[in-house]
């Protein structure tokens, strides 16, 4: 519980709430992804915007790129791969990423979940599908 309250404090403070003129062409939510390690490190967002420099989807930027050191697609990496501690893709792990709902009008943090494909957490979301389901949301 204490780490989520964290999690929310750095958010607000990493997050502030946007001021954008065209709130109507934004979807009213961005997710972000973050390791379950000791620095909270930012793993990129969750959109399938591949030109995004934040996508986890941007083959060219750090959090798509299968050979960053921060990209969930790295086999070899820290936060990747069916052995790391830290993967969502380690269907043992006891510490999956965090997904965090971001309100785009506020600012405000909407909710926290896990990405992994361990299904003995609580209420995670299973990475397999993880591009078609965020398309079928317009993210």
């Amino acid at each position: 519980m204490l780490k989520k309250v964290i999690i929310v404090a750095l958010l607000l403070l990493v997050f502030p709430a946007p001021a954008m003129a065209d709130d109507a062409a934004l979807p009213p939510f961005t997710l972000h992804l973050f390791a379950a390690d000791n620095d909270l490190t930012y793993l990129g967002k969750l959109t399938t915007d591949a030109t995004d420099p934040d996508s986890v989807f941007n083959i060219y930027g750090p959090y798509g790129n299968k050979y960053s050191a921060t990209c969930i697609f790295n086999e070899y990496g820290r936060y990747g791969g069916a052995y790391s501690s830290y993967s969502p893709f380690n269907e043992y792990t006891s510490s999956p990423p965090y997904i965090i709902c971001i309100s785009n009008s506020t600012g405000r943090v909407l909710g926290i979940n896990r990405l992994t494909v361990n299904s003995f957490i609580p209420d995670s979301l299973d990475p397999t599908n993880m591009y078609i389901n965020l398309k079928e949301f317009g993210l």
